[in-house]
């Protein structure tokens, strides 16, 4: 993923990966990222694991899962699907936390709480 990509993809709020350490996106990390491509080297997208969705509220029971309301869950089974009504819908190959938080916030209109 370069810093084209990142800069489409991320919105303020998301989290990123600075040298190992986890940073929230900002106007001055977007700025960055549009203007300069030597922030791709600091500025990493943060890969998906089960530590990472844990930390974001999913529950692990047969599969990690998170609620979103009554009907909807988001499962995790190699790559994000949505779970309507007990049946699951692929969304596709997610990978990142910035883009599991973008979609949550495309079903909820909230922000996803994490805590890292």
């Amino acid at each position: 993923m370069n810093s084209n990509e990142l800069v489409k993809e991320f919105r303020i709020g998301n989290w990123y990966n600075q040298f190992g350490n986890y940073h929230q996106v900002d106007w001055v990390t977007i700025k960055e990222l549009s203007s300069s491509p030597t922030t791709q080297r600091w500025c990493k997208p943060i890969p998906l694991s089960e530590g990472i969705l844990l930390k974001c509220g999913f529950e692990l029971d047969e599969l990690l899962y998170l609620k979103v309301n009554d009907c909807i869950d988001i499962v995790w089974i190699g790559y994000l699907a949505i779970e309507v009504n007990g049946v699951i819908i692929s969304i596709g190959d997610y990978t990142y936390l910035h883009q599991l938080q973008n979609l949550y916030f495309a079903l909820t209109n909230q922000e996803l709480k994490i805590n890292l």
